[in-house]
């Protein structure tokens, strides 16, 4: 399969859902390749859902700890575990 060139890659959101704890939205991406033409597919984005924190926190975010987030693609077939 060839590669989109950066001007034919067009990506639009459709629409945001919660499922298992993750925001996830469908993206329509549409390119064009040498070998066969215009394509379009659809792909499934997921961040984990965080929660918004209380406007009267007595703590800075930048002096609490940070949170481990895990963080999985089936793409790559592997959870990823993040510290944010």
């Amino acid at each position: 399969m060839s590669t989109p060139t950066r001007d034919t890659a067009v990506s639009v959101s459709e629409s945001t859902f919660l499922r298992d704890n993750m925001v996830c939205h469908l993206d329509t991406v549409t390119y064009v390749s040498a070998e066969h033409g215009e394509k379009e597919t659809v792909v499934e984005v997921c961040e984990p859902y965080v929660a918004p924190e209380p406007k009267d926190c007595t703590q800075s975010s930048q002096e609490r700890e940070p949170e481990s987030q895990v963080f999985i693609s089936p793409e790559f077939g592997n959870a990823i575990e993040a510290l944010v």
